[in-house]
């Protein structure tokens, strides 16, 4: 009996210490909202990139629909939240994560979005990549999942390796990002 006391302990200090360390996210996250130009350059590179990625996702989610919520938003913060976007999901589970995930409705501002930040490399491999494959960036309907298994006939569509293991190997995107948000710092 002492034993579970002893994990229930354990378990509560781990619930707790969870609980506070998302606190500190959400008011990270807030704070982050309120900064002025100047404290937001006083941020690390890092922070920086967070501080940006959540004051823009904030001005998106205000919208019910993303394409509303891309539209309301300056052109800085556009190429910003598409290339965010972008960086995320294919650093999270690649290009095919992209197309199939809701950030497709993305897809179609990311070249003009990749060379307005300075990540022309990025734009080639992608703009090459649909290019080869005949992939329509305004028409990814073709991408749509509702199961687990569909996306493995995603997988095999088309050659998402390739661009991965190539995408990988280039200058991070984020840091590319991170220099031109500081480039545009009082508009954002």
């Amino acid at each position: 009996m002492f034993g579970f006391l002893k994990k229930k302990k354990e378990q509560d200090k781990l619930f707790t210490e969870f609980q506070k360390l998302i606190e500190s996210d959400i008011d990270d996250e807030l704070n982050y909202i309120n900064m002025t130009s100047k404290e937001l350059s006083e941020l690390s590179d890092e922070e920086l990139y967070c501080a940006v990625e959540d004051r823009i996702n904030n001005k998106v989610e205000e919208y019910d629909e993303i394409l509303d919520g891309i539209n309301a938003l300056s052109e800085v913060e556009k190429h910003c939240y598409v290339c965010q976007y972008f960086n995320m999901e294919v650093e999270n589970g690649g290009l095919c994560q992209f197309f199939v995930n809701s950030s497709r409705d993305v897809a179609p501002f990311l070249s003009e979005s990749l060379e307005a930040v300075g990540a022309q490399k990025h734009k080639k491999l992608f703009e090459d990549f649909i290019r080869e494959n005949e992939i329509d960036i305004n028409d990814l309907s073709s991408f749509i999942i509702f199961k687990e298994k569909d996306y493995e006939k995603q997988l095999k569509r088309y050659p998402y390796d390739d661009f991965d293991d190539k995408y990988y190997n280039l200058k991070s995107l984020e840091d590319i990002i991170t220099k031109y948000i500081k480039k545009h710092i009082d508009i954002l």
